[in-house]
């Protein structure tokens, strides 16, 4: 019976770490992720600022859903939210380009975790 119990602990405690590094490799970032992860953070950006539709719609889902959460004069605060298409509208029309390329700064670009690409919120300074 104590054989038998060692056995089977060894099972699972190989099983757990096999399964550990599937998911550890799985959610690896390769240099190829960083530089797409890179390239959709600069077409979104660029084609914002720009007012190129072209790079913008590269960089955005179809199916985006955009929010943000708005506070006003006295405080109160509302949620505004666009889709991609509405992006891409407001891209076209340049709303974007008022602001000046040189006040552009390198944006922080990230790193995948758990499969997740992440680009921190991100400010003109």
């Amino acid at each position: 019976m104590r054989k038998l119990i060692m056995i089977v602990l060894a099972t699972l405690f190989i099983s757990a770490q096999v399964s550990a590094q599937s998911t550890a490799q799985a959610n690896a970032q390769t240099t190829s992720d960083a530089e797409s992860i890179k390239q959709t953070a600069l077409d979104y950006i660029e084609g914002w600022y720009e007012g190129n539709a072209e790079h913008m719609e590269r960089a955005l889902h179809p199916e985006l859903a955009k929010r943000i959460v708005r506070t006003d004069a006295r405080g109160r605060n509302s949620l505004g939210q666009m889709s991609a298409m509405t992006v891409m509208q407001l891209t076209r029309m340049g709303d974007g380009k008022s602001i000046a390329k040189e006040s552009l700064r390198d944006p922080p670009y990230s790193i995948c975790e758990n499969g997740i690409s992440n680009l921190p919120r991100w400010r003109d300074s």
